[in-house]
């Protein structure tokens, strides 16, 4: 079959073409996948450095030091990099020591104790997660409180100044994230501003808490069909709103984020009612 030069021409520019979206698209791909994997090698050697300040603080030594650190590696980056989390993953660990340096440290004078309480904390409080049907509401965070006391048992001796304290401090302030908004400890400042740094995501910069949003909703799609979740989602954030809830104890992160909380959870309020209407 004759095919004319010109159509011959035209084919092989769109070969071309075609070729070169192709490696176009090809080549964004690998770079995406190395700079995920850039980010997450950064993100991780961040979080070891606040790791091993942990270990100095508790002053191990010799093979405590190295069954230490590779707690962080075989627990704490495992657990956390499970492939069904989405938001409660080593960015959130990233995020919230981020926050603990930037924003609380650089504003609230603390002692080692009090960063200690705080730093174990923020790596255990999440380090047990699942949010499938047979899931109850607290067992996260029960279980991942009976890992934390098993971890500092085995690595924190008795004799250690303050282990009794550090111990049920954490313990306590794990499981209190069960329920953030049902704090009575006001004897307990240092509980407070780890409650705020936690949910520190509800007033992030508004392009982040809409990334978190999706990120809830990616964790919950393993469990639930869409409009259950959103009907339990629109459920929980109304009442907030609501109810207006204190969404910070403490003073200083009130000032940052209360405002900007209110309006993250409105814009997903009308976000959730406008796809429940538009189903309808």
């Amino acid at each position: 079959m004759y095919i004319s030069m010109s159509i011959q021409t035209r084919i092989v520019d769109l070969v071309e073409y075609l070729v070169h979206e192709f490696l176009f698209f090809f080549v964004l791909f690998l770079e995406t996948i190395c700079a995920n994997k850039i980010w997450s090698e950064y993100m991780e050697e961040v979080l070891k450095k606040y790791w091993l300040l942990i270990g100095e603080w508790l002053q191990l030594l010799g093979d405590s030091q190295q069954d230490f650190e590779s707690f962080f590696a075989q627990t704490i980056c495992k657990q956390y990099s499970e492939s069904h989390r989405s938001y409660h993953s080593l960015s959130h660990l990233y995020e919230l020591l981020n926050y603990f340096e930037q924003n609380l440290c650089s504003h609230v004078q603390l002692s080692n104790t009090d960063k200690l309480i705080l730093l174990l904390s923020i790596f255990f409080h999440d380090v047990v997660y699942d949010v499938g049907t047979n899931v109850t509401h607290g067992d996260n965070e029960k279980k991942s409180a009976q890992l934390f006391e098993q971890f500092f048992d085995q690595f924190v001796p008795t004799s250690f100044p303050n282990a009794s304290f550090i111990r049920s401090s954490v313990t306590k302030y794990i499981l209190q994230t069960i329920s953030h908004f049902q704090c009575n400890s006001k004897e307990d400042p240092l509980l407070f501003y780890f409650l705020d740094l936690d949910l520190s995501i509800l007033g992030a910069p508004v392009l982040r808490y809409q990334e978190y949003s999706q990120q809830i909703w990616k964790e919950y799609s393993h469990a639930y069909p869409r409009d259950v979740f959103v009907a339990k989602r629109l459920q929980f954030l109304q009442s907030v709103v609501d109810g207006n809830t204190k969404l910070y104890f403490t003073e200083l992160f009130a000032q940052q984020w209360q405002a900007k909380a209110i309006q993250n959870l409105q814009w997903e309020i009308s976000q959730l009612k406008k796809e429940q209407s538009d189903a309808q």
